[in-house]
């Protein structure tokens, strides 16, 4: 299905792609085909972002959860859920934004 976030690791020569069909696809830039798929989330991806010099990846998806996950061994190591900050209304992330000199996660939605 669509995809609608790509992310590159330069260290481990990977190529993470996301979309509407809620898996983050594992690439290698020199095979056709994918080499791993994750099953990520429950709601469409919007956003993946690689975490410099770590083997950490980022991704989020439009119902507000953000994922980190371990590139070597593709398993999720921490959830964090933007929309229980806005429990009165519904949080539609757009875009997620690392800022890692602050160690900051920028998140835009409406």
């Amino acid at each position: 299905m669509g995809v609608v976030s790509l992310a590159f690791n330069p260290d481990f020569i990977l190529l993470f792609s996301g979309g509407f069909d809620h898996e983050i696809c594992v690439w290698n830039p020199y095979i056709d085909s994918p080499v791993y798929k994750v099953k990520a989330h429950a709601a469409p991806i919007v956003c993946i972002n690689i975490i410099e010099h770590t083997p950490q990846l980022l991704s989020s998806d439009a119902d507000g959860v953000v994922k980190v996950w371990d590139i070597r061994t593709f398993e999720m190591i921490q959830t964090i859920n933007v929309q229980e900050n806005f429990e009165q209304h519904r949080f539609n992330l757009s875009y997620m934004l690392p800022i890692w000199q602050h160690k900051r996660l920028m998140i835009a939605g409406k």
